[in-house]
């Protein structure tokens, strides 16, 4: 297509048209998805809420709730479980507050392409407060009726706005120049920050979390301070050869290794990161059994999980941002020659 024949109002609207044309295809390959809520109180306060999340995210009772259901099938096939769990708890199961029914009350959605399974799941995430007697229901799952997905209306409409921008765009600069420099600039950008991703370690964090008895409560305070001494980090560095040839690495550790108590579940969560993903399920492996070794019960209730994935770099994000900064800094490039030609011509 010969741009420089072409008047701006005519690339605009070509371009507008391919935009509609686009987001139109588009929006017809977006499966549905439906959200059911329910609405629990519970009898402690909102500061108890991250501890209960701990109770009904935990990775066993997902994998129970995950087969139960027969949840995420296609995913299942060729994604390792652990990955499909953290999605899961990533972009489709939310917790909220719902300041209109109480401050101790909030809303448990799950978001599935069947409306069904979207309320059996959402129902059995808010039973898990109240098969731990620390909530009750003051609404129970929905039945989604409507898809919450984009409606087509607005994709089609984000489609024209975007190809007249980009058409109006590709006018004011009046030629292809600037776009094969934004392309250059993006493209080297993306590479630069792509590269240097990899140049940055891999980090893993192996997870897992016990739970106690509540004749245990007073002993577990002196069991978590015996596992978070100085002594014993000492001893897992020099167990698993931990941070070789660094100086400090007891505080290193100190500063991976996450040992929270909490009260309101009487359970115990154990987080460590580290550069290598066996040794930081091994580090995990052995806090559990140093709680294990006390003198009372301790209930596994999800054991330390092998990380399959790394938790840092993301380099899908830097590649992103380096693209992202390469394309903003030939538009200021060519806003820039685009003021001293006009300078220069007298406009």
């Amino acid at each position: 297509m010969q741009m420089n024949i072409w008047s701006p109002w005519k690339i605009v609207a070509a371009f507008g048209i391919v935009g509609v044309l686009i987001a139109a295809g588009s929006s017809l390959m977006i499966p549905n998805r439906y959200i059911s809520t329910a609405v629990v109180k519970t009898n402690g306060d909102r500061a108890d809420l991250p501890a209960l999340l701990h109770r009904a995210e935990s990775r066993a009772f997902l994998t129970t709730l995950i087969n139960e259901q027969d949840l995420y099938s296609a995913e299942r096939s060729h994604m390792p479980l652990e990955d499909v769990i953290e999605e899961m708890k990533s972009k489709d199961i939310r917790i909220s507050g719902v300041r209109d029914r109480g401050d101790n009350a909030f809303a448990v959605s799950f978001s599935s392409p069947d409306p069904a399974k979207s309320q059996r799941t959402a129902q059995r995430l808010a039973s898990q407060f109240v098969d731990a007697n620390v909530g009750e229901f003051l609404d129970p799952a929905s039945l989604p009726l409507n898809p919450t997905s984009p409606k087509p209306s607005w994709i089609i409409v984000s489609g024209l706005v975007g190809g007249m921008l980009v058409g109006g765009l590709l006018a004011l600069f009046n030629g292809l120049r600037i776009w094969k420099l934004a392309g250059a600039l993006g493209i080297a950008g993306m590479l630069l920050a792509g590269v240097a991703s990899y140049l940055v370690h891999d980090h893993f964090v192996s997870s897992a979390v016990l739970v106690y008895r509540a004749a245990d409560e007073p002993l577990v305070h002196q069991a978590v301070q015996k596992v978070t001494s100085g002594a014993n980090f000492h001893e897992l560095v020099q167990r698993f050869g931990l941070y070789p040839n660094e100086p400090g690495a007891d505080r290193r550790l100190s500063e991976h290794l996450h040992v929270q108590e909490l009260q309101k579940l009487r359970a115990i969560t154990i987080g460590f990161e580290y550069p290598d993903q066996r040794v930081a399920h091994q580090v995990t492996q052995r806090v559990v059994a140093q709680f294990i070794e006390q003198n009372w019960n301790f209930e596994i209730l999800d054991p330390a999980s092998f990380p399959q994935s790394p938790v840092f770099p993301n380099r899908a994000a830097a590649t992103g941002t380096g693209l992202f900064v390469g394309l903003a800094c030939a538009t200021i490039l060519g806003a820039f020659k685009a003021r001293r030609r006009s300078r220069v011509l007298g406009v």
